[in-house]
């Protein structure tokens, strides 16, 4: 295969006050607030509609956000602009609790219809990478927010597979998230 000489890359940085958005006191615990997440959403689209006016020979082709940045109410319209701006998307979400009261720290992957740019032959994918390394910060703020049903604390909850993405004439790419590329060895034999 011949590959293409260039992938563009962007990257979407939110102001989010880490205090304010991941209080463990908060009834939201251990979301993201949300009013914290109404602006960093606001930031989001404000970035997007400045590339969506960009020509097309300088957009990017993968669009980064990064971890945490995402609320998890905003996925359905992440997927949207993906489609609209014809990039990959990949977003890092907000702390999402499970059923049995541990967390996960994920990442959403939007590629649209005919990537890149309405041109190619992708079909729309849409999916979730998991942590499996959570950073000291994380595991300490995860263990003190307390359960709604009985005062006890949350835990991480660790995803153990390894995600790599092909992007046709731009390569394959290893996807990690944070402190999971302390783990980059695992990668060596995909």
């Amino acid at each position: 295969m011949c590959y293409a000489k260039t992938l563009r890359l962007g990257i979407i940085q939110t102001t989010i006050d880490m205090e304010a958005a991941w209080n463990k006191d908060s009834m939201c615990a251990p979301c993201m607030d949300w009013v914290e997440g109404e602006k960093a959403w606001g930031e989001i689209c404000d970035r997007f509609r400045s590339i969506s006016t960009m020509p097309q020979r300088e957009r990017p082709h993968v669009i980064l956000l990064p971890e945490l940045t995402l609320p998890l109410s905003r996925e359905y319209e992440l997927r949207r602009y993906a489609q609209k701006l014809g990039a990959v998307l990949i977003a890092g979400l907000d702390f999402r609790p499970t059923d049995d009261y541990k967390v996960t720290n994920e990442a959403l992957i939007c590629i649209p219809s005919n990537w890149p740019f309405g041109k190619g032959q992708s079909r729309n994918k849409i999916f979730k990478i998991g942590k499996l390394f959570p950073s000291y910060r994380e595991k300490e703020y995860i263990n003190s927010c307390k359960r709604p049903d009985s005062g006890l604390t949350y835990e991480f909850k660790p995803c153990e597979d390894v995600y790599i993405l092909n992007l046709g004439k731009y390569g394959n790419v290893g996807l990690s998230i944070c402190a999971d590329f302390y783990d980059l060895h695992r990668y060596i034999i995909y």
